[in-house]
């Protein structure tokens, strides 16, 4: 089971809905693992993987609930189609991969992640900018962060992912949490355990 770093967060009660939607994302689009993360939830054949274009929609029964994860493709480039999800959704899932550590990916997952959960928005018609506040549509919704791949020699471990990241100025419920899914695809559910947890309507 990989390791565990949490934010300072409330732990806010799951209201006991049966139908719960989470979406996935990560930077780069490719061999991230994605969709090796959602094929192991679903219980399905892992291999042969390929990237995914668009998005896909994927169903599965976890713990008496009816769970949509919302897998995106595209990284950086992705037009923004994400946006008509993030209203829809109550948690956010982004991957990391913990074998590349190339500096240039690196801030450019920690620039997109920090995007992702601080949008941009405009009050009165007045640009506030980046993080100056937290869009209703992402404000305490619960974000899991995967570092991928800890099975990887030399892979990043999740003290270096936090720090490289900024994971302690996210403004939401995060939990970043290693893990190893070709190895330990079990270790996921400490993750989706966390986020159905941590869901507020």
């Amino acid at each position: 089971m990989g390791n565990r770093i949490s934010t300072s967060i409330t732990n806010f009660p799951f209201c006991g809905s049966t139908e719960v939607k989470f979406i996935i994302l990560s930077i780069p689009s490719v061999g991230v693992g994605k969709t090796t993360i959602v094929r192991s939830l679903l219980g399905e054949d892992l291999t042969p993987v390929f990237p995914t274009m668009g998005y896909t929609l994927n169903t599965l029964n976890y713990q008496s609930r009816k769970i949509t994860i919302i897998e995106i493709g595209g990284g950086s480039k992705l037009p923004p189609i994400y946006k008509y999800f993030f209203s829809e959704v109550q948690g956010f899932i982004f991957v990391v991969d913990a074998a590349d550590r190339t500096q240039c990916l690196i801030s450019e997952a920690k620039n997109l992640l920090h995007f992702y959960m601080q949008i941009e928005i405009k009050v009165s018609g007045v640009t506030k900018g980046v993080g100056t506040y937290v869009h209703e549509d992402v404000e305490r919704k619960p974000l899991l962060v995967l570092v991928n791949k800890q099975d990887v020699p030399g892979a990043m471990t999740t003290e270096e992912a936090t720090e490289y990241l900024n994971i302690q100025s996210i403004r939401v419920p995060c939990l970043l949490l290693g893990t190893s899914v070709l190895q330990n695809p079990n270790g996921l559910c400490v993750g989706l355990d966390w986020l159905l947890n941590h869901i507020t309507y």
